[in-house]
């Protein structure tokens, strides 16, 4: 798996933003979810750690690892963190088994949209599902705005992701995803959680920042178009407008029974 938005330090500060936005509904989604008895928790993923600490914070969980293929995001998770309960290994998220052994509850955000196939890569996560056990997944179902710059940016965003064979929308790649015998869907809804332009802009540009020298991305549109996108997005950061974009986040849990 090749991770579209890079591992650098650029990557983690956005990241780092990404975790201010979107961290209020995905903690209510993991407490509304998560085991009370999960000894182990997992968060696929993991970047430089936000969302570990997220998951450990939010559940119960005695020991929680952060699975990630960086060495730089791994690296950088645990130079940040110092609770001995909360450990980051390098692993490609796409294998299994884990290197830890069954867990009681993992958690994914916005990952499915990097991984092709992703009906067989969730397949293979809830097989690393202790009994009663929980997966529990956060993706986008929909962006929505009417700023001519964030749109443009996201059409690019998504052809460069496509580029790569995986789909940016991943949420509604839930919707005929069949569970293996002996898991069930106990949880699908969707939630709207408005971002202020500036905020949006400030996401977009770093990540434009590191994918914006991409060989496929230089030969589809160009140099200059992407020197533009970058201006403009620069421009909207001090917007007076703080409405405009709305992201529908995709909240689904599985359970392993028996």
């Amino acid at each position: 798996m090749t991770y579209s938005f890079g591992d650098t330090d650029v990557a983690a500060r956005r990241l780092d933003l990404v975790s201010r936005v979107f961290d209020p509904p995905s903690a209510a989604f993991i407490a509304a979810v998560a085991p009370r008895w999960a000894d182990l928790a997992i968060d696929l993923g993991c970047g430089p750690g936000n969302t570990t600490v997220l998951v450990h914070r939010t559940t119960s969980a005695r020991r929680t690892v952060g699975l990630d293929q960086s060495d730089a995001f791994v690296a950088e998770a645990a130079a940040r963190n110092a609770d001995p309960a909360i450990d980051f290994l390098v692993h490609d998220v796409t294998t299994v088994p884990f290197p830890v052994g069954p867990a009681g509850f993992v958690f994914g955000r916005l990952l499915l949209a990097h991984l092709p196939e992703p009906a067989t890569v969730v397949g293979r996560w809830l097989s690393q599902l202790a009994p009663g056990g929980r997966l529990a997944l956060d993706e986008i179902q929909w962006i929505r705005t009417d700023q001519p710059t964030l749109a443009e940016y996201l059409s690019v965003v998504v052809a460069l992701i496509a580029s790569r064979g995986a789909d940016m929308y991943a949420g509604p790649l839930l919707d005929g995803f069949v569970a293996p015998p002996g898991t069930v869907a106990v949880h699908d809804r969707i939630v709207e959680v408005p971002v202020p332009v500036p905020t949006a802009a400030e996401m977009f540009g770093l990540n434009l920042t590191v994918w914006g020298t991409d060989p496929w991305v230089r030969e589809a549109y160009g140099a200059g178009a992407v020197e533009r996108l970058g201006r403009q997005l620069g421009d909207l950061r001090s917007f007076a407008e703080p409405a405009g974009i709305t992201w529908g986040l995709r909240q689904v849990a599985f359970e392993r029974r028996g």
